[in-house]
């Protein structure tokens, strides 16, 4: 959809290791790529758009039938083809078991809406959550939060770029500015008790590049200091210490 949308591409246009196991594993061969990890781009890469969905029930069926697709995928790959599992991120407890099931289908982890405030639902410093960080990290299930996972961050997408600039021009600018959008998740749960509280639990940023992190962490540190001193004191580590 997303190529549709921006490149007029169909399934037909593109290569066949787009879709097919066999031909996307020779494709790796070809390049010398062992293994790769796959994330739902349909669905919107934090499974985002079954919002468009009022369904709730059907919504929940959709992300189990992917996740049995998918844990078929990694199987006929050899373990090659690594899918992130989706999750009804609109239901924490429901999450909680759907990670527990994909845990049970050999998946390895999980692929989830970044900012869920945007649709509606609480944020992530609310103590909602606590099931998903605990089944996180009692089944050693990195959580992954992929450039584009909600729907702010692919409204901000859209916005970025001038309007009057050419359709190859606005992907540049957005696509270049999207990756730099997991700096807002990230920011906000380095500032949450919830890596004091799961020390094992991990999470993965997607497609966002490494080159900002080390002024941001510097940049995060320096601001709360200077601004929120008060925060910085029910936390025994800084927001870089926490990301290291």
């Amino acid at each position: 959809i997303y190529g549709t949308d921006f490149l007029g591409y169909t399934n037909a246009d593109v290569h066949r290791a787009c879709l097919d196991v066999d031909a996307r594993l020779a494709m790796m061969d070809s390049l010398g790529i062992h293994a790769a990890t796959l994330y739902p781009n349909v669905a919107g890469f934090g499974s985002q758009n079954f919002m468009k969905v009022t369904d709730e029930g059907l919504r929940a069926a959709c992300v189990e039938i992917y996740n049995d697709y998918m844990a078929e995928i990694q199987e006929a790959s050899g373990n090659r083809l690594l899918p992130m599992a989706m999750v009804p991120w609109w239901d924490a407890q429901g999450t909680a078991r759907e990670m527990e099931r994909a845990k049970g289908l050999g998946l390895r982890g999980i692929v989830t809406c970044s900012n869920p405030h945007d649709s509606g639902f609480p944020d992530y410093a609310q103590p909602v959550w606590e099931p998903v960080w605990e089944t996180a990290e009692g089944l050693d299930l990195p959580v992954n939060f992929h450039i584009g996972s909600s729907q702010g961050d692919l409204d901000w997408f859209g916005r970025v770029p001038y309007p009057s600039w050419p359709g190859e021009l606005k992907i540049t600018i957005g696509g270049t500015s999207l990756f730099l959008g997991n700096a807002r998740w990230m920011a906000n749960l380095l500032f949450t008790d919830i890596f004091e509280r799961h020390p094992g639990l991990r999470i993965v940023s997607v497609e966002s590049g490494v080159g900002w992190i080390p002024f941001f962490l510097e940049s995060l540190d320096y601001q709360a200091g200077e601004t929120a001193p008060e925060h910085l004191k029910k936390l025994p580590l800084k927001p870089s210490e926490y990301f290291k």
